[in-house]
């Protein structure tokens, strides 16, 4: 979680700082929640976050098109949020 997956000059982004997750448990609850979304959601998720693949490099591996990966990101993304709000 505290992988930097974007950095600058004068900036760090963190999946913790993107997610606002602030707990030491925030890993195991995070891969705990991915468990319920579809595993090419999941991928996705993996692939851009932890592995750093663009977009389009998801898209081509998956037979996709990139407007589907943000959509599946997005929609990830909130479900995510949602859940970690019910945890906390």
């Amino acid at each position: 979680m505290n992988e930097v997956y974007f950095k600058d000059d004068s900036t760090e982004i963190t999946l913790q700082d993107r997610f606002g997750i602030e707990d030491d448990y925030s890993q195991i609850i995070v891969e705990e929640i991915l468990k319920d979304i579809e595993e090419v959601d999941r991928e996705i998720v993996t692939l851009y976050y932890t592995k750093k693949f663009l977009q389009k490099e998801i898209g081509k591996m998956l037979g996709i098109r990139q407007v589907q990966v943000s959509r599946s990101l997005t929609k990830s993304k909130a479900m995510l949020k949602v859940s970690l709000k019910e945890v906390s």
